[in-house]
């Protein structure tokens, strides 16, 4: 519901930009003046409202300089305690460099069979289904050696 009242808002707010900006394109043809006010006075609407949209979509946050005490991170797991193989760490790296299958098999000189069975092995031990979620697991887990 109150995103329907937040669209509703945008379109009051460009609907007055509108009107505004053609009030003072009328004012300016006038005028004669040089200077294109209107322009300058929709981006610094804009602006204003682009500035109260983001700060509502992402709600107060507190500066960085704020003192917020943090956790320590906890220790990276390694492959081993995973039970995931040096192949499989070599077929994980090259998913996280974002290559698909083909391009692993060829580079490490197997079968695009195997690459799909090491994969598959992967992804159960890391309690993952697709690729994006064994790309953000192993980095969460600090698997991916940078």
């Amino acid at each position: 519901m109150q995103v329907k009242k937040d669209i509703l808002r945008y379109g009051l707010i460009l609907a007055v930009a509108l009107v505004l900006l053609r009030w003072i394109e009328y004012r300016a043809m006038l005028w004669e003046s040089p200077f294109n006010i209107g322009i300058i006075l929709l981006a610094v609407l804009f602006l204003g409202v682009g500035v109260w949209l983001g700060t509502r979509a992402n709600g107060a946050k507190t500066p960085a300089s704020a003192s917020v005490p943090t956790q320590p991170d906890p220790p990276a797991v390694t492959s081993g305690d995973l039970g995931i193989s040096q192949r499989e760490q070599e077929v994980l790296e090259l998913i996280i460099a974002g290559h698909s299958n083909q391009e692993i098999a060829d580079q490490l000189h197997i079968s695009i069979t195997t690459v799909k069975s090491h994969v598959s092995s992967i992804y159960q031990k890391l309690d993952v289904q697709r690729r994006t979620q064994a790309v953000q697991k192993a980095r969460q887990l600090g698997l991916h050696q940078v």
